[in-house]
């Protein structure tokens, strides 16, 4: 990174390089990990984050750290749930359909 003082890279090529290789290692398989992460090590994430954004190497309207973990929670459940070629899909049990009768109404869920 000390070579890029010396030339002048426009933010934006900056910004993704950053967004390519930091952030993306950051998120990298997140719903694995980031539920063990205590809130000391979350803030200290988020802190990182907000250094780096006066330095221009990330976009300032870059998401929180905690908001990108929950993206790539929803995510992946999303593929697992819809996905019926994802792996752990298989896994799933069947679903289940319930049959309610309440004041006379025949109801499907």
């Amino acid at each position: 990174m000390d070579y890029i003082f010396y030339v002048r890279v426009r933010d934006d090529c900056l910004q993704e390089v950053f967004r390519s290789t930091v952030l993306a290692r950051l998120v990298y398989a997140s719903p694995a990990w980031s539920g063990f992460c205590s809130a000391n090590n979350v803030n200290k994430l988020g802190r990182f984050l907000n250094r780096c954004k006066p330095l221009k190497y990330c976009s300032p309207t870059t998401p929180r750290i905690t908001e990108q973990f929950d993206k790539a929670d929803q995510s992946l459940f999303e593929t697992v749930l819809t996905d019926h070629h994802y792996v752990p899909y298989r896994l799933l049990p069947p679903n289940k359909t319930h049959q309610y009768i309440h004041l006379g109404l025949d109801i499907t869920v």
